[in-house]
C-alpha cells in the first residue's frame, strides 16, 4: 500500500498571512515568504564545516558518531546563542538568510522552539558545522555542579511542576497551572501589589527556608535548684542573678527543635511531676560516669539503649495518666522491669490527672509520695497493678487498691485521703500540691484523655500521645535528641563543665515554648512531623472565601491595641456570644488585646439558630458599622463582662449617634456570617479562631482558650508563616514604609493565607499518606546565565515560567506550551 505524504506545518501561516493581508497587499508575496525551517536551513548551508574531517564524513554520508551526539546539546546552544535576535557574544550577526527585507534574525524563543520540533532535520549540521565557545562549554560544566546533567525542569511562579501539573507534557495539566497561577498572582495584585511585585512575593525564599538559622540558648549558670529539675543561679543580695551561657546550635537541627513543650515543672515551683528514677542521684547508677563524652563511645543507633552509660538526666519523659485505669497502671507498673531495671539513660516520671476516679488516686499517690517517699509510692502502684493483672480484672477494683494501701502501713484514714479531707501540702511553698498539679495539667494542655483515649507524653518537652506506638516513637525521638547532643559534645560547644545544665537543656531553648494547647500546634507534613497534636494544618485563602460568601469588612471593624505600630496578626474570632462559652472565648481575645501590640481582632457571630440576642447585636452593630475600633479593649471588656442589657444598649447608642441596623440588615449579616462558616467547614454554633488565614479549632465544648493561649497563638503564627510574610514584603516593596498601619495589616493578613493556602496539599493529592506541602523556589536564579539562558517577556505578564531543559531531549512542553498566551 502507498502512502502519499503531505508536509503542511506552514498551510496555517499562508492562511492566517491572507487573512491578515488587506486589500492593498500583495497577497501571493506573503504566500511565497519562506518558512523558519528554510530560513534555519539556508544558514546552516552558508556555514563552513568546522573541519576537513567533519567535511569528509559529511560528504560521504556517515552517520553521527557517539561522541558527535554527545555534543549535540551543547551545540544546539551555541547556534541559538549565535544566530538569535539577542546574542550573549559578539554583536548582532546579521546573515543573508533573515526574512522581512530587514536582516532581522528569530527570536531566541521562537529559534529555540523551531530547533527543537525539527532536530532530526539538523541533528547533522549541527554537529559538523557549529563550534562550541569555550566561555559556553565552562558555563555549561559550572551549571552541572548546581543541577544534574540531562535534568528537565519546569517552574511556574517558583513552583516546582510535576507530571500531572504539566512538566510531561500534558497541555491540559498544563493549562490549569496557568490558571491557577494567574488566580494567585491576581488575589495579590487585588491587594495593591503589581504584577511582578506579587509573582515576586510568591517565590521570596523565605516561605520556604528554614527559620532562626542558629539558636542561641541562654540558660541560668551556677547556684541553686528549684523545682524538680535544676535551674542555676548566683545569689547577689538576695537578688537573682543569672550567669548566662550561650550554646550555637546547628541550623539543621533547628526544623527538628521546634515545638518542643518545658514539661518540667519549674514555673509551677517543683514538686508536681512523680519520678520514678534519677539518674543523677540513685545509687543504682554509681557506676555511671558522669562524662558527656560518653556520648562519643556510643554508635548513634545505641544511644537508646543501656550500653549508654551516663549519670546524667539527659533524658525526661513524663507521663499524664488517669490512674482510674489499670492500663495506665500497668504502664507505670512495668517502668521498673522494662527499662529501669535494664539500665535505660532515661529520667521517668508522670503525674496523675485530676478528673473523676483519676482525683482520688491522684490524692493517694501524692499523700504516699510526701509522707513516705517515692519508694513507698511505686510500691502502691506496682502492688496494684500486679494484683490486677493476676486476677485478669480490666477495670479498677478499689477494694484491691485499698487492701494494697494498709500493707504499706500508712498513718491516715484510707477514705480520708482519698476524699481529700487530709491536705496534702508543700513544704517549701506551703501550697496544695493538687492544685500546683492542676495548674501544670492546664499549662501543658493536658485533659482527661488523649488522641487515643490513653493518656499523654512527653519526651524532652516533645508532646506524643500514649499509644501503642509510643515506645516506637519515643525511641526515635531520643535518638535524634541525643545525636544532637553527642554532634555539639564533638565539636567542643558542650563540654563535661556544663553537665549541670544537661536535664533542662531542651526545655530551656529560645524555641521552646512555656505552655501547650492542643489546637495550636499542628501536625506537620511528612518529614517536619514535630508539630501535630491535634488537627492538622488548614489554610484559607481570605480573599477568595470572602468573596464566596460576600463577607465585608472595615477599617474600623477591628479592636486595636492601645499602642502599636504595625499589626501584623488579624485575629477573626467566630462563636455564638449568646453562649457562656462563646461569650467568654470573646472576653479571652479582648484580655489578651489589652496587652498586645501586634494583633488586631475581630467578631463574627455564629450561632445554632438563625437568631440574636443582646450581646451578639451590640457586637454586630460595633463591628459592621465600622466603630469597633472606636473603643478601647479595656472598656469593651468592662461592657461584656457586667453584661447588662441596658448598659450594653446605651453603649451602643453612644457609639452609634442613634442610628441603628434595622432587623433586615441584622438578618443579612447572620446570613454572611453563617456562610463564612459553612465555608469554613464548621457546623453552627462552633467556636474557633481565623488567623491570618489559618483555622484554629473548632474547640470542643468544655475546652478553654485563654488569654495566654491568645499570646502563643500570636508568637507561634509569627514565628511559622506571618514573620515570613512581613519579611518578603519589606523586601518586595523596599520596606513598604509606603503603606499606613491598616493598609499594612489587610496585606500582610491576606498575602499570609493566599501564599500558605497555596502551599497545602490539593484534596485531590489526598490518599492514605498525606503529601507534603509546596513551597516555592528561586534556585534556578542560581545557575549561570551568561550563554545558556533564553527569555521572553510579555507586558503585564502574571505568569513566570522557567525551564531547565536539556536541549536534546524532546521539548513537549515548549512545543504544546507554544499557542498558549
Amino acid at each position: 500500500m502507498d502512502y502519499l505524504v503531505l508536509d503542511d506545518r506552514d498551510q496555517h501561516q499562508g492562511d492566517s498571512a491572507a487573512h491578515d493581508t488587506s486589500s492593498g497587499d500583495n497577497v501571493e508575496d506573503a504566500d511565497k515568504r519562506p518558512s523558519s525551517e528554510e530560513i534555519i536551513s539556508c544558514v546552516f548551508d552558508s556555514l563552513p564545516y568546522i573541519d576537513e574531517e567533519a567535511e569528509a564524513r559529511a560528504r560521504t554520508g556517515e552517520p553521527l558518531s557517539s561522541e558527535e551526539i554527545a555534543n549535540l546539546g551543547l551545540k544546539a546552544i551555541q547556534f541559538m546563542m549565535s544566530f538569535s535576535s539577542r546574542p550573549q557574544a559578539g554583536p548582532l550577526y546579521i546573515h543573508q538568510c533573515w526574512d522581512n527585507h530587514h536582516q532581522v534574525p528569530f527570536p531566541a524563543v521562537d529559534l529555540f522552539s523551531t530547533l527543537s520540533t525539527s532536530f532530526p532535520l539538523y541533528a547533522t549540521s549541527l554537529a559538523r558545522k557549529i563550534k562550541v565557545l569555550d566561555e559556553l562549554r565552562d558555563e555549561v560544566h559550572e551549571n552541572w555542579a548546581k543541577a544534574a546533567p540531562g535534568v528537565n525542569m519546569v517552574w511556574v511562579n517558583g513552583r516546582v511542576i510535576n507530571e500531572n501539573e504539566g512538566s510531561a507534557g500534558s497541555i491540559f495539566g498544563l493549562l490549569r497551572t496557568l490558571q491557577r497561577e494567574r488566580g494567585l498572582v491576581k488575589s495579590l495584585v487585588d491587594l495593591g501589589l503589581t504584577s511582578s511585585q506579587a509573582i515576586e512575593l510568591l517565590m521570596y525564599p523565605a516561605h520556604s527556608a528554614t527559620q532562626n538559622p542558629s539558636i542561641p540558648l541562654e540558660t541560668p549558670r551556677k547556684g541553686t535548684t528549684r523545682g524538680s529539675a535544676k535551674a542555676f543561679v548566683v545569689q547577689d543580695d538576695g537578688v537573682e542573678i543569672a550567669e548566662k551561657k550561650t550554646f550555637a546550635i546547628s541550623p539543621k537541627f533547628t526544623e527538628f527543635l521546634d515545638g518542643l513543650i518545658d514539661a518540667s515543672d519549674r514555673q509551677e515551683g517543683g514538686g508536681v511531676v512523680l519520678y520514678w528514677n534519677d539518674l543523677e542521684e540513685d545509687q543504682r547508677y554509681a557506676a555511671f560516669s558522669p562524662s558527656l563524652q560518653g556520648l562519643l563511645r556510643v554508635h548513634t543507633m545505641s544511644l537508646f539503649s543501656p550500653m549508654l552509660r551516663i549519670r546524667l538526666n539527659l533524658v525526661n519523659v513524663i507521663f499524664v495518666l488517669d490512674l482510674s485505669e489499670t492500663r495506665s497502671l500497668s504502664l507505670l507498673g512495668s517502668l521498673s522491669e522494662t527499662f529501669v531495671a535494664r539500665g535505660f539513660p532515661v529520667r521517668w516520671g508522670f503525674i496523675p490527672d485530676f478528673q473523676g476516679d483519676s482525683l482520688k488516686m491522684a490524692r493517694l499517690v501524692y499523700y504516699l509520695k510526701q509522707k513516705y517517699g517515692r519508694d513507698r509510692m511505686m510500691a502502691f502502684i506496682q502492688g496494684i497493678s500486679h494484683t490486677h493483672a493476676e486476677r485478669r480484672l480490666s477495670s479498677l477494683s478499689w477494694q484491691i487498691v485499698h487492701e494494697t494501701f494498709n500493707t504499706l502501713s500508712a498513718g491516715d484514714d484510707f477514705a480520708a485521703i482519698a476524699r481529700g479531707d487530709v491536705p496534702i501540702i508543700h513544704e517549701a511553698t506551703g501550697e496544695d500540691v493538687l492544685v500546683r498539679a492542676q495548674r501544670y495539667a492546664r499549662r501543658l494542655g493536658v485533659g482527661l484523655q488523649g488522641a487515643t483515649g490513653k493518656g499523654h507524653a512527653f519526651v524532652n518537652g516533645r508532646y506524643f500521645p500514649v499509644d501503642d506506638n509510643l515506645f516506637r516513637q519515643m525511641s526515635t525521638e531520643v535518638m535524634a535528641q541525643l545525636q544532637i547532643l553527642q554532634e555539639m559534645v564533638y565539636t567542643g560547644e558542650i563540654m563535661d563543665t556544663d553537665a549541670s545544665l544537661m536535664s533542662t537543656f531542651f526545655y530551656d531553648l529560645p524555641s521552646t515554648f512555656s505552655r501547650r494547647n492542643p489546637y495550636i500546634f499542628v501536625k506537620s507534613a511528612p518529614g517536619g512531623g514535630h508539630l501535630l497534636d491535634a488537627m492538622g494544618l488548614r489554610m484559607f485563602n481570605l480573599p477568595e472565601l470572602f468573596s464566596k460568601a460576600g463577607f465585608e469588612e472595615k477599617d474600623g471593624s477591628f479592636i486595636l491595641p492601645s499602642d502599636s505600630d504595625a499589626l501584623p496578626i488579624t485575629m477573626y474570632v467566630i462563636a455564638d456570644f449568646d453562649s457562656p462559652e462563646g461569650l467568654e472565648l470573646a472576653k479571652e481575645a479582648l484580655r489578651f488585646v489589652t496587652n498586645s501590640v501586634r494583633t488586631r481582632v475581630t467578631f463574627i457571630h455564629g450561632p445554632g439558630e438563625m437568631t440574636t440576642g443582646v450581646v451578639s447585636t451590640f457586637i454586630s452593630t460595633l463591628v459592621h458599622s465600622g466603630r469597633l475600633s472606636e473603643v478601647p479593649p479595656s472598656r469593651m471588656l468592662e461592657v461584656l463582662a457586667d453584661r447588662l442589657d441596658e448598659q450594653l444598649g446605651a453603649f451602643k447608642d453612644e457609639l452609634m449617634a442613634g442610628k441603628q441596623l434595622t432587623n433586615a440588615k441584622l438578618f443579612r449579616i447572620l446570613q454572611t456570617n453563617r456562610l463564612v462558616a459553612r465555608e469554613l467547614g464548621l457546623k453552627p454554633g462552633q467556636r474557633c479562631i481565623l488567623v491570618n488565614g489559618r483555622l484554629v479549632g473548632p474547640f470542643e465544648s468544655g475546652s478553654d482558650f485563654d488569654a495566654e493561649d491568645f499570646e502563643m497563638l500570636e508568637g507561634f503564627e509569627i514565628k511559622q508563616r506571618v514573620g515570613r510574610v512581613m519579611e518578603a514584603i519589606d523586601a518586595v516593596l523596599d520596606g513598604g514604609d509606603a503603606l499606613d498601619v491598616f493598609r499594612r495589616a489587610h496585606l500582610v493578613s491576606m498575602a499570609s493565607s493566599i501564599i500558605y493556602a497555596d502551599q497545602q496539599p490539593d484534596p485531590s493529592e489526598a490518599g492514605l499518606f498525606d503529601s507534603a506541602p509546596k513551597p516555592r523556589t528561586q534556585n534556578y536564579r542560581s545557575l549561570s546565565a551568561g550563554y545558556t539562558w533564553v527569555s521572553h517577556s510579555v507586558t503585564l505578564q502574571r505568569v513566570h515560567a522557567s525551564r531547565l531543559a536539556h536541549p536534546f531531549s524532546p521539548c513537549q512542553v515548549s512545543e504544546r506550551a507554544e499557542g498558549i498566551k
